[in-house]
């Protein structure tokens, strides 16, 4: 009924390469700040590098916010959750058995 993830993941890398638009995709990347500067029009965004720590300056004239808020796990404070026996799975650690 549903796509499996690499399906999805597959699609994704295709229509970004078919676009050229994977030619501005940064994995294992973080943007630590973003200010508009409105004197020319333009963003200054600093970025680091997670994977050297490395920090990046760049200026652009759009911004696209892919945050990937869906990665960081955050569980819900349910009484017993810890005495619960049976596979517990976040999306953001998803079992592809």
């Amino acid at each position: 009924m549903y796509a499996p993830a690499r399906e999805i993941q597959a699609y994704l890398e295709r229509t970004a390469k078919k676009y050229s638009a994977d030619r501005f995709i940064r994995l294992s990347h973080e943007v630590t700040e973003c200010r508009w500067d409105a004197t020319v029009a333009k963003w200054n965004v600093t970025i680091k590098d997670l994977a050297t720590g490395t920090m990046i300056h760049d200026q652009s004239d759009v911004l696209i916010s892919a945050r990937g808020n869906l990665n960081n796990p955050s569980w819900p404070n349910i009484d017993g959750m810890d005495k619960f026996k049976g596979e517990v799975m976040h999306s953001a650690q998803w079992n592809e058995k």
